[in-house]
């Protein structure tokens, strides 16, 4: 039994029970994230209803944020991850208990819920990258793949198959003992930084007005970051050409399946699972594989068979040649996510993490929903064979850029100081202990 546990999890405990802990809430809330809509169709029989319960379960993600990666980085992320699990059972038990008599219940609370999900992120990437060794940060990130696409390949099956059977009071109840769950294995946690940034934290601010100060500064200090510092930029600008893409890509891909392809409409679901397919397998290589490379190489390579794939979907291609683009893209997806995020957690000093993780999803979450909006209104006008195009295009030029970053990656890596000014740094492997040797004002 010992030999199936990945031997990441053996030798980092402590990172285990954070692992466990948050996929095991993270699949409850698929769940939830699937019957909501559900629920709002059933009550009101609204089209637009149900399109507007899924924006309010992205926007949220995109409006906090940046605002998550400045808390992740000021406060003990041990006790943030687990107060904001105590949030999240109170809103989903009164999202659930308020929708039957109003619908306005269920889009304002879905806003906060997905807004403290996305803040709470930025607390446990940071986290993580405390608790692994170097050496086993790619495993460690594999490992976040293998779970993140397992949980899209599966928790949509699984939640709508509960909410079909035993009805959404069910769904609701699984969801919270999901919370708790991941509540008791994150109080086995202990942030190896916590006291210091508890300490840290109550020197720097003093009431609430001068708190909120100090978060504005951080968030400056994030975005002045980004400006700064080039292989973050790299990153960025190419999860803002990914965002579209794949925004493009989701909203296409049904007319593009069925009028380009001439397959019935449910081959889509099918292509949907292949990418997730091929990103298991990719995510289970490189967890038992992943420490054998360079980051830096599997980047490369990722954003290789990334172009490739992208390429291969444009125009009319044969069929066989859809399954090898749709599976590339799969593979290069999980392969480039897993360097990109083990050079980063390299990089950025410790108390930067969360901002630079934040600034990365917000980039891909604001042009996701871009990408969503802007072809609903176009797709029945356009040709689907044209939107796939700016998939290819937008992945190609996305890929690529991933590639020209790695130029910058042995250069300056900057943290932030309070005041929000840039600090840069030689040394990016011993970042946390450096002193710093220049400051870039903003």
């Amino acid at each position: 039994m010992r030999r199936l546990v990945p031997a990441v999890l053996q030798r980092n405990p402590a990172y285990a029970r954070l692992w466990a802990g948050k996929w095991t809430s993270k699949f409850g809330s698929q769940f939830t994230y699937m019957t909501f809509p559900l629920v709002a169709y059933a009550i009101t029989g609204s089209g637009q209803v149900f399109a507007g319960v899924v924006f309010a379960t992205t926007i949220g993600v995109l409006l906090a944020g940046l605002v998550g990666g400045a808390i992740a980085d000021r406060f003990d992320r041990q006790r943030t991850l687990i107060a904001g699990d105590a949030v999240l059972v109170v809103l989903v038990v009164g999202i659930a208990l308020a929708v039957h008599a109003r619908i306005w219940p269920m889009f304002v609370g879905l806003v906060f819920l997905q807004a403290i999900v996305g803040a709470l992120s930025s607390s446990t990437a940071s986290l993580q990258r405390d608790l692994i060794a170097e050496p086993d940060r790619s495993a460690a990130n594999a490992l976040e793949q293998l779970a993140q696409n397992a949980c899209q390949l599966s928790s949509p099956l699984v939640g709508v198959a509960l909410y079909t059977v035993v009805g959404f009071t069910a769904v609701i109840c699984v969801d919270v003992v999901t919370f708790i769950i991941s509540i008791v294995c994150v109080l086995g946690v202990r942030d190896p930084r916590g006291a210091e940034r508890r300490a840290h934290a109550a020197a720097s601010t003093s009431g609430i007005a001068e708190g909120a100060r100090q978060l504005r500064r951080d968030i400056r200090g994030g975005l002045r970051l980004a400006r700064h510092d080039r292989f973050l930029s790299a990153q960025i600008a190419g999860a803002l050409f990914a965002g579209v893409a794949n925004g493009a890509f989701f909203i296409a891909l049904v007319p593009w399946t069925v009028r380009t392809l001439d397959l019935p409409v449910q081959a889509f679901s099918l292509l949907i699972g292949w990418v997730g397919a091929t990103g298991v397998i990719s995510a289970l290589i490189l967890t038992r594989l992943g420490d054998r490379f360079r980051p830096e190489r599997l980047v490369f390579v990722g954003a290789v068979v990334g172009i490739a794939g992208s390429l291969a979907l444009l125009g009319t291609p044969p069929l066989w040649l859809v399954v090898i683009g749709i599976g590339a893209f799969g593979v290069a997806n999980v392969t480039n996510n897993v360097g990109g995020a083990t050079i980063m957690q390299r990089r950025f000093d410790p108390d930067t993490l969360g901002r630079v993780m934040s600034l990365h999803q917000n980039a891909f979450m604001l042009t996701h929903l871009i990408g969503i909006a802007g072809t609903g209104l176009l797709i029945d006008v356009v040709a689907p064979t044209s939107i796939l195009a700016v998939f290819s295009i937008g992945m190609a030029i996305c890929f690529g850029l991933e590639i020209w970053g790695l130029r910058f990656r042995h250069g300056l890596a900057h943290g932030i100081a309070d005041d929000g000014t840039l600090v840069a740094r030689a040394a990016a492997e011993k970042i946390a202990t450096a002193d710093a040797d220049l400051a870039v004002s903003g």
